[in-house]
């Protein structure tokens, strides 16, 4: 059997954020912390072509070996969390990050296509043992809130790290990745001192054969809720490479692209508070309405683009796609803590991490090659259309996994 979970410490009589346990906060500090100085990713390309002086073929090369690496990362990271326990699989994945990013700036070329596909690989191992353990000391009424607390820390810090990113860069790029790794490695420490009191989250399998992966993979519920989580992120990785194709060739200022980001990021950081003291685990039918609403949302935001004409009407469409993204944040990770058993939770998050992950790595070039061949109109008709059939998907089986939920808790 496996070992019960924490209990979770909730402030009674308390409403909203105030009502998550110590734990979680020390999770959400770390976790703004670290995407604040998380500029590996971003900066990755210029360091390869500037401070190292590789051509841009071999640099986009070696930027493929992070992603080969990062790609198995989260199945790893959760298989980890449910066996090696989900503290020691968060700390022991986040200081093997800080150790690499460092080891980027010291090792010879030759040593790179190493260094970046064990980076990679390191890199997301502590996603699916966090997001297990916010399901395991969070009580199921407050994981929305909880998920949503975690999103909107890592956009609010989004936004502050470029302006910090751009003052490290530049004085030097060994500084800059130097402070990425010092932040990494706080970020471990404070999960090492916050959950200090925890145990040490080992869960047995339950006795006889289809624990792990193999259980999971006959799961078609849950694998149905992975393809629109899938499905979502092609459609939200157009913001990244088709929307600036629009804004191109729509002959709109090159600001303008920039514009749209910021309009993204403003909407998520000033209205998602708003909704932190009335989210809570929607019972029944109600969650999958909501998950419906949140695809509608983002492919109408999406659709729309394929009408805009100016800056402004662009910024109203990328408003509109925010507000989905919001919800979507707000209640798919926590119903993938929901739908998983309590000692595959690590399994189960990391699954979900690589089948998003599918999404993200295809979203740019079958979206680019959609909107060279057929036009701008027929992408963004297509991102209207997936998101429509997310949306049905999500009410055809919400029924199923508001049955399974409840049996679950009883």
């Amino acid at each position: 059997m496996p070992h019960p979970p924490h209990p979770a410490r909730t402030a009674p009589g308390r409403s909203g954020p105030r009502r998550l346990p110590t734990e979680f906060w020390w999770l959400w500090g770390g976790a703004f912390v670290n995407r604040a100085c998380g500029f590996l990713l971003p900066f990755l390309l210029l360091y390869l072509t500037g401070a190292r002086g590789l051509d841009l073929a071999d640099a986009a090369l070696l930027t493929a070996c992070y992603g080969a690496g990062n790609l198995l990362s989260q199945p790893l990271g959760g298989h980890l969390a449910d066996t090696a326990g989900r503290r020691a699989t968060a700390v022991g994945g986040l200081i093997a990050t800080a150790v690499l990013v460092l080891a980027m700036v010291t090792v010879p070329t030759a040593a790179l296509p190493a260094v970046l596909v064990l980076l990679g690989l390191a890199g997301d191992l502590f996603r699916p043992a966090t997001g297990a353990l916010i399901g395991d000391i969070v009580p199921g009424r407050d994981r929305p809130l909880a998920f949503s607390l975690m999103f909107w820390a890592v956009n609010l810090a989004f936004a502050l790290s470029g302006m910090l990113a751009g003052y490290l860069a530049a004085r030097s790029y060994r500084l800059l990745f130097c402070v990425d790794a010092a932040a990494t490695a706080l970020y471990a420490l404070g999960l090492a001192y916050g959950w200090r009191r925890l145990p040490r989250q080992r869960p047995k399998p339950p006795a006889g054969p289809g624990g792990g992966y193999r259980a999971l993979l006959t799961d078609r519920l849950f694998l149905a809720f992975c393809l629109l989580g899938m499905t979502q992120s092609l459609i939200y990785m157009q913001a990244f490479s088709t929307l600036p194709l629009t804004v191109r060739d729509q002959n709109l200022p090159q600001s303008a692209y920039g514009l749209l980001l910021t309009v993204n990021g403003l909407v998520i950081v000033l209205v998602q508070p708003l909704l932190f003291r009335r989210l809570k685990a929607v019972g029944g039918p109600g969650r999958y309405r909501l998950l419906a609403l949140s695809q509608l949302l983002l492919g109408l935001g999406f659709g729309a683009t394929a009408l805009c004409r100016s800056t402004t009407e662009l910024a109203l469409s990328v408003t509109l796609w925010t507000l989905g993204e919001i919800l979507c944040a707000s209640y798919l990770l926590a119903t993938v803590a929901d739908l998983a058993p309590a000692h595959l939770r690590g399994r189960y998050a990391g699954f979900y991490g690589f089948a998003t992950a599918l999404g993200t790595a295809a979203g740019p070039p079958a979206g680019t090659a959609l909107y060279l061949r057929a036009g701008p109109a027929a992408l963004w008709g297509t991102c209207l259309f997936l998101a429509t059939a997310a949306a049905l998907g999500h009410l055809a089986i919400g029924p199923r996994c508001t049955t399974r939920t409840t049996t679950a808790a009883a």
